[in-house]
């Protein structure tokens, strides 16, 4: 099988469902790493299209080209359950994963502007030292950046933390009688949720909150059981 290019943002929980999605199928692949959305590179694709974009083109592209891989991320039947499973992760897109980046990036601004610089981390292994004059002066820009690309400037953080309180309480109720979030199977449903709360690792106010527990835990256990058993 030859290897997938994927073009990345290292810190993006977005591209994390791509690199999941690749190790679940046991896809080789290498990483570059880039500045915009997720991509992947298919060499020798038969449909003339080298280059697939978007985390969802790209999961849906995986599953049709790689149909005997062990996982499959979209069940192939009933139709009914494999449209739940699209227009779930399609909501934890367009939802939950753009609240949590806020959030997330809120409280780092908020906390530790010093820290933006490891954005760049992958490329200058001084932009992992806070401390170095080099991330001082360059963290200001890129915190600028970040507040201008995503209008943090204009987020209200209580309603959104509320919003984001609302899909993980739906979900942790859900997950109380149920081992996955569509179906009983694994799906592209578990990975999206799960990847796009990573962040929240880093979030206080989240990860000690009790009532959040079963859902930002159901990502550590669905790993572990998944890659344990390959």
């Amino acid at each position: 099988m030859k290897s997938i290019r994927l073009y990345q943002v290292p810190s993006s929980h977005f591209c994390d469902k791509i690199r999941w999605a690749l190790d679940l199928k046991e896809i080789p692949y290498e990483r570059t790493n880039y500045n915009l959305l997720s991509i992947i590179e298919v060499p020798n694709n038969k449909n003339g299209n080298s280059f697939q974009c978007d985390s969802t083109s790209i999961l849906l592209y995986l599953d049709v080209q790689y149909p005997r891989s062990s996982n499959s991320l979209f069940p192939s039947s009933p139709c009914e359950l494999r449209q739940q499973v699209i227009d779930t992760r399609l909501r934890f897109d367009s939802e939950l994963g753009l609240y949590v980046r806020r959030i997330v990036f809120v409280q780092i601004l908020n906390e530790h502007p010093e820290t933006m610089s490891i954005l760049f981390g992958e490329k200058y292994s001084w932009a992992y030292n806070s401390n170095d004059i080099r991330s001082r002066l360059i963290s200001p820009f890129i915190a600028c950046f970040m507040i201008a690309s995503f209008r943090l400037h204009r987020i209200r953080e209580e309603q959104l933390k509320e919003k984001t309180r609302k899909i993980l309480l739906d979900v942790a109720d859900h997950l109380r009688t149920n081992d996955c979030l569509v179906g009983d199977r694994f799906s592209a449903a578990d990975l999206t949720f799960c990847s796009l709360i990573k962040p929240f690792e880093r979030v206080p106010r989240f990860i000690n909150d009790s009532r959040f527990r079963i859902s930002l835990t159901h990502s550590t256990k669905l790993r572990s059981k998944i890659f344990k058993s390959r």
